[in-house]
């Protein structure tokens, strides 16, 4: 995510006011392809506990958003003033210490230049932040709360012009720095100001740049920590001469101070500011080996006593082999732990059926039921063309053959499913995991592999499959080609404020929508989130199968979805109004063969999710949303 700024950014405006850079300072300009912001709409939230102001804008292919977020400075000390443009993500937030009215302006630029208009929308804040106590409250705990990058996040390292929030220059995609030692590095924050860090299991610190010559050895540290207020910021500071887990020049580690853009439970957003540079940190206290990827479905119940696998007997084998001759290597190194293998390349791989990992079990199945089969697959590096295959011993007869149909990315967990697929009569089943095109030094883990017969209910079901050509709304993903609407209010129906919503990409592609209660909420209805595509018309006649995933780290005792037509919600396909999560439980819900209620066509609909009677605090995830219109024949 590289955009020419720091040549141009002197140019951008001046009070908002010049006209956009001339079109010959970029490659490839078309005057005519100037940017207008006439059409773009953002939404604006501030969570009055932290005074976090949130704007957030949808994805614009070839464009991008240019914020600004002045802060008020009460005197000539206070931490850098600001540039002309502030971010460029398209989710921006940012931390007030003092209340009053707070302004957030957009612009939207591209290639050509900025557009000349500006969008500006005022929000209030209600109240000066004095002992900070909401903030220390996320920071830390009795016992010490970790926190380490949150590797999962765009932009979870980035850098930019001073006064900035360190996006403009350069933004890291998700899992973009696996390769260097920034991840496994984590810092712990107690109550009693007490600070720790740990450079992880490879005992390096990334120390000057962003670079593999940049790792340092490094030793566990302690020291202490204390948040305070400067002007309109709120500022984190460590004891001098204080490691990081990114540090990036001598100044910040001898006097390790930062800006605390935003702070939840899970996610805290730091600037570092020397004066000429602005660099970006995104941590997260979630355990390592969380992602955001893994919201959407995570394959059938591993403990399930319906799971073949768990009680069958098997033995491994192996074919190992590299390069045009096919030469077989010794077998990998793997390491068994219950239903989780690890298996470790050394030496790459190069085709096809090359590196085959295989299980020779003593299941049997028959032609006369359906089965449904899931595994989690992880590996360290991308290979691109990963195979599973469930087949009879001599492979002559498969119950599921998917010829190069996992693409696997480095560190990213990938759930292979299918559910109801007919059987086979296989006395001996076998399966068989093949990495070829694995390269150098790659790990794999081969995890809650699951197989049972598809009558047998384990309390999960699968959704449809996201990718089917035939999902309408991947294109509104993809194109994020919808109006977002909201309606929230208090027990005694007044309007409230706006939840923060925040758009995010999954490494496998698709969206991820997180929606997060500012307020407390008690009836269904109080707390609507409505997706309104630019256009998705369902006849009257068609058959409709939906399915999404909604999950909240929270317990959450109800909520509803409903999918009308857009200008008249009675004329439904199909309203659930009694959905509740466990904490962390990912759910499928999942609608097959509805039709509209009124049997008359529309020309759009409306997705819409409530969750009144939420708590403040409540963060709701929707992933993996699937429509595919069956036209009745």
């Amino acid at each position: 995510m590289k955009k020419n700024f720091k040549n141009i950014a002197g140019l951008l405006f001046v009070g908002f006011s010049i006209v956009a850079c001339s079109p010959e300072e970029f490659s490839g300009a078309d005057q005519n392809g100037i940017p207008t912001i006439d059409g773009v709409n953002f939404t604006v939230n501030v969570d009055q506990a932290t005074n976090t102001v949130s704007a957030t804008v949808p994805e614009m292919k070839g464009q991008y958003p240019l914020w600004y977020l002045p802060a008020v400075r009460t005197a000539a000390t206070d931490n850098p003033k600001e540039t002309d443009f502030y971010s460029t993500l398209n989710s921006v937030s940012r931390i007030y210490a003092l209340y009053g009215d707070k302004t957030v302006s957009l612009r939207i630029g591209n290639k050509n230049g900025f557009s000349q208009s500006v969008v500006t929308k005022t929000i209030h804040v209600n109240n000066s932040l004095k002992d900070l106590t909401s903030i220390k409250a996320f920071l830390a705990t009795d016992g010490g709360k970790m926190w380490h990058i949150a590797d999962a996040e765009v932009a979870h390292l980035g850098y930019g012009n001073t006064g900035t929030d360190g996006t403009g220059t350069w933004a890291a995609k998700a899992g973009e720095l696996a390769d260097l030692c920034l991840y496994d590095d984590s810092v712990t924050f107690s109550n009693n100001g007490n600070y720790t860090y740990s450079p992880g299991g490879n005992g390096k610190v990334l120390y000057g740049g962003i670079t593999a010559d940049k790792q340092q050895a490094a030793q566990p540290q302690a020291a202490t920590w204390a948040v305070s207020v400067k002007g309109d910021d709120v500022l984190l500071t460590l004891s001098n001469n204080t490691l990081f887990p990114f540090v990036a020049d001598d100044a910040q580690y001898a006097k390790p101070v930062f800006r605390v853009e935003n702070i939840s439970k899970n996610i805290m957003t730091l600037v570092y500011d020397n004066g000429k540079t602005s660099w970006h940190i995104i941590l997260t206290s979630a355990p390592f080996g969380s992602d955001k990827d893994n919201v959407g479905f995570q394959g059938f119940d591993p403990n399930s006593s319906f799971n073949m696998f768990t009680t069958c007997k098997y033995t491994n084998t192996f074919y190992y082999a590299t390069s045009d001759s096919w030469s077989q290597l010794p077998d990998p190194a793997l390491t068994v732990d219950g239903n989780k293998f690890k298996l470790v390349y050394p030496t790459a791989s190069n085709f096809q059926w090359q590196n085959q990992f295989t299980f020779k079990t003593d299941m049997a199945i028959s032609a006369s039921k359906t089965y449904d089969f899931s595994v989690k697959i992880t590996a360290t590096n991308d290979i691109p063309a990963a195979t599973v295959k469930i087949c009879s011993d001599d492979d002559k007869t498969s119950l599921i053959d998917y010829e190069r149909s996992v693409s696997l990315k480095a560190n990213k967990q990938y759930v292979v499913y299918a559910s109801g697929v007919a059987g086979q009569d296989i006395s001996n089943l076998k399966m068989v995991f093949d990495f070829g095109g694995n390269p150098a030094n790659t790990n794999v883990t081969v995890s809650d592999i699951v197989l049972k017969d598809n009558a047998n209910d384990d309390g999960r079901v699968a959704p449809f499959n996201y990718n089917d050509p035939n999902n309408m709304w991947k294109d509104v993903d993809a194109n994020q080609s919808y109006d977002m609407g909201f309606w929230w209010s208090n027990a005694s129906w007044s309007q409230i404020g706006n939840p923060d919503f925040k758009v995010s990409t999954k490494a496998y592609g698709g969206k991820v929508y997180t929606i997060k209660a500012n307020d407390g909420t008690a009836s269904e209805w109080q707390a609507q989130n409505s997706f309104t595509p630019k256009s998705l018309p369902i006849a009257g006649t068609d058959l409709v199968d939906f399915s999404c995933v909604l999950s909240c780290p929270s317990a959450v005792a109800r909520a509803t979805i409903k999918l009308c037509e857009a200008t008249n919600d009675n004329n439904e396909l199909f309203y659930k109004n009694d959905i509740s999560l466990k904490a962390g439980e990912k759910k499928v819900l999942k609608f097959t063969d509805v039709k509209l209620k009124n049997g008359t066509d529309a020309a759009n609909v409306k997705l819409i999710f409530d969750f009144g009677g939420c708590k403040a605090g409540d963060e709701f995830t929707i992933t993996d949303i699937t429509l595919i219109k069956k036209t009745a024949q």
